[in-house]
């Protein structure tokens, strides 16, 4: 079984970091994903998903990107159970394991030190994403025809 996802949109909420004791980070924010296709009334429709970020992405996510930024991530799906007003209620959160700085455009200064990010573990979600775009090229010039 695999457990694997590429997503590839815009930041749309400034995100948010939290330092714990022991000194590991999180960094939470929503990223925007245009649909690959138009609806019945010609419009791209877009979906709106919380991702969570650990460690030394969280840093980088949180350093160099507010919302409107371009970034690809690479992670996995977690389900996790509640109970709300008595009731068992299911949710799914995205959890990146990687991510590409596509556009990255940070909003204010932030005071992070020490950023740890691998240049080489970002290639292969790079190659993902580039596989991922050129996909979507080709299905808009379909459409387009």
């Amino acid at each position: 079984m695999l457990n694997n996802l590429v997503l590839v949109g815009r930041v749309s909420s400034e995100p948010r970091i939290k330092i714990f004791d022991d000194g590991s980070k999180v960094c939470n924010f929503d990223l925007a994903v245009d649909r690959p296709f138009k609806s019945q009334e010609g419009t791209r429709e877009t979906d709106f998903f919380p991702v969570t970020i650990w460690q030394g992405y969280a840093d980088a996510v949180y350093t160099y990107c507010g919302p409107g930024s371009v970034i690809g991530v690479k992670g996995r799906l977690v389900t996790h159970y509640q109970e709300v007003g008595g009731v068992r209620v299911k949710s799914i959160d995205i959890i990146g394991e990687r991510v590409a700085f596509i556009n990255a455009i940070p909003q204010k200064e932030k005071d992070i030190k020490n950023i740890q990010v691998d240049d080489d573990e970002c290639r292969d979600i790079n190659e993902a994403i580039e596989k991922e775009v050129k996909k979507a090229k080709k299905k808009e010039v379909k459409e387009e025809e």
